[in-house]
């Protein structure tokens, strides 16, 4: 029996003004399946708590004022206690994941949602600051690589040339057209 079964079945619940007379109650037995749908989907945090407890207070906050929103609208719209229990759940897993995309505070979500396509695995369990560090280094290897090209093509054009000293080294010396 999910949650918002057991919401459901408790009698407590008629309406959906019912969610919004008992809404710490309702958001702190909620709470649990917002984790589940954001683990599920594989995005975690080490503060998952902080994220949750703002996206509740800024549903409450646009509940009270801002009812011109879509969601909000839908929410306080709806007749069936159930599927208002669904677009709840729904509002409170959204807020979550776009706090933790905002503030990227200890979240591995933000960098998921960065390299998505560009990583296949991801490591969740890293740290921000290492996805950064190796982007970084991966940056640097191809600055490296790019110099790297460049310099043979001037070698293959003759913009630099390699002389031999009279002990035996090797000198690369810039070759300047007496043309130009």
């Amino acid at each position: 029996m999910t949650n918002i079964e057991i919401l459901v079945s408790s009698g407590r619940f008629k309406k959906v003004e019912d969610i919004l007379l008992n809404y710490d109650l309702v958001v702190d037995v909620l709470k649990e399946d917002v984790i589940k749908m954001l683990a599920k989907a594989g995005i975690t945090a080490t503060s998952i708590d902080d994220y949750f407890a703002a996206a509740a207070k800024k549903i409450k906050k646009n509940i009270e004022n801002k009812q011109h929103l879509k969601g909000i609208q839908k929410l306080l719209t709806c007749k069936n206690i159930e599927m208002g229990f669904k677009i709840f759940l729904s509002k409170l897993r959204g807020y979550t994941h776009n706090n933790m995309l905002q503030s990227r505070k200890n979240s591995v979500a933000f960098y998921q949602k960065r390299y998505k396509n560009e990583i296949e695995t991801m490591d969740v369990i890293s740290d921000p600051l290492e996805l950064l560090l190796q982007e970084e280094l991966e940056r640097a290897k191809q600055a490296k690589e790019k110099e790297i090209e460049k310099f043979k093509e001037m070698v293959q054009n003759g913009e630099i040339k390699m002389r031999k000293t009279k002990a035996g080294h090797c000198q690369l010396c810039l070759s300047f057209d007496e043309a130009a």
